[in-house]
């Protein structure tokens, strides 16, 4: 899900092709919107098809279905046959409950498929993973990690729900962490006396669970002021970013909402990760609702507190040693998150330094993961030369 206005995605996709060119690999992403990143990231791209947008419900449609994904599976080999290797890298391609068994969960499996038929190595790289409700999304899930020739997860949290999922291969040795880890970061700078980011989003409900997704949005929204309004009273300055494109516009309908009652925030419309993380490297606390603007405030080295929507937040929080300053989404006491801004910012120092520490355990993680990787690859292209076939 590259190109298509995530900034978590687009740090994942980054850091990735860092390590690609540094190791002399050519990459060829594979992405719903080609034409972007493309653009974006000077790479090639390439899709695996249109998105399944018929109607299942008629004779045609489901003709137009079958036919659609069968291109995928068509579009895969091609891909597969073109490459050294396939990688499945980062994000949360399991977690993704919005798409239905045959989006992505398909689209995984025939990846692998497909790398198995041309004898590619398939590598699946730190991503995260929630239990499906779907029987069929499941089956294909567990045969994609089942046959992955490397197979990682960034948290613990992923595992466990794979292994409940019925994938009982997995182990725990098999976390590593997110690659956004890997992305460079920026030393401690001068921070701003009593300033904290707030990274919002557009939050309609979990994923999956949607039925009340305007009255969920409104509770949110309503919170979500409260906070800004009493920060504001204990004297904070407030700064508002996003985590993908319509996170920025809500952050702006935020400011309007703020204004009308006399209270100052500032939005930073920011959307890539280099520019969250210098924002976020001159605050002394962010709280932010989207995961990977939590990953950037830590390459910040800025302490965070969470008002988090999944298990992957509490999981990162442990990670990082920060486990009390998580909140969940849906029930988050708004006094209770100003508590917890107050005590960061006592503690900026020092948490900015144990911030440092584990944000440096793991870099070292996926240093020595990228090792394994990269030699895998390229053991594949030396063989795959031997025997006379392109690259």
């Amino acid at each position: 899900m590259f190109g298509v206005g995530n900034f978590g995605n687009e740090a994942t996709l980054t850091a990735l092709l860092m390590r690609a060119r540094e190791s002399r690999i050519v990459p060829v992403v594979v992405c719903p919107a080609p034409d972007r990143v493309r653009a974006d990231y000077s790479v090639e791209t390439v899709s695996l098809g249109d998105p399944v947008t018929t109607n299942k419900r008629t004779v045609i449609g489901l003709l137009r279905l079958v036919a659609n994904r069968a291109g995928v599976l068509r579009n895969a080999l091609a891909i597969a046959r073109s490459v050294d290797a396939v990688a499945i890298a980062g994000t949360g391609p399991w977690e993704a409950f919005a798409f239905g068994s045959f989006d992505i969960p398909y689209e995984m499996w025939c990846l692998m498929v497909a790398a198995r038929l041309t004898r590619r190595p398939f590598l699946v790289l730190d991503v995260g993973a929630e239990r499906s409700p779907r029987p069929i999304a499941r089956w294909f899930i567990r045969q994609t990690a089942r046959f992955a020739s490397y197979l990682s997860f960034r948290d613990s949290f992923s595992v466990s729900e794979m292994v409940a999922d019925g994938a009982g291969f997995i182990t725990q040795d098999s976390v590593v962490c997110d690659l956004a880890f890997g992305l460079p970061g920026v030393e401690p700078t001068t921070r701003f006396p009593r300033s904290v980011v707030v990274g919002v989003m557009e939050y309609s409900g979990r994923v999956g669970d949607r039925s009340r997704g305007s009255e969920t949005l409104d509770s949110y929204r309503d919170r979500c002021s409260k906070l800004l309004r009493n920060l504001s009273v204990r004297g904070y300055e407030i700064t508002l970013v996003g985590g993908q494109d319509r996170d920025v516009e809500f952050a702006f309908e935020l400011k309007s909402t703020m204004r009308a009652e006399g209270v100052s925030v500032a939005v930073a419309p920011v959307r890539r990760y280099d520019e969250l993380i210098r924002v976020m490297s001159t605050a002394q606390v962010v709280v932010a609702s989207r995961y990977h603007t939590l990953i950037m405030a830590l390459l910040a080295r800025t302490p965070i507190v969470s008002i988090g929507y999944a298990g992957k937040h509490a999981e990162l929080f442990d990670l990082v040693g920060l486990d009390a300053m998580h909140r969940d989404i849906d029930s988050f006491d708004t006094d209770e998150v100003v508590g917890l801004v107050d005590e960061s910012v006592i503690n900026c120092r020092r948490l900015s330094i144990s911030v440092g520490d584990a944000v440096s355990v793991m870099q070292d993680r996926l240093d020595a993961q990228w090792v394994e990787v990269s030699s895998r690859i390229s053991a594949k292209r030396l063989n795959l030369r031997r025997v006379g076939s392109q690259p």
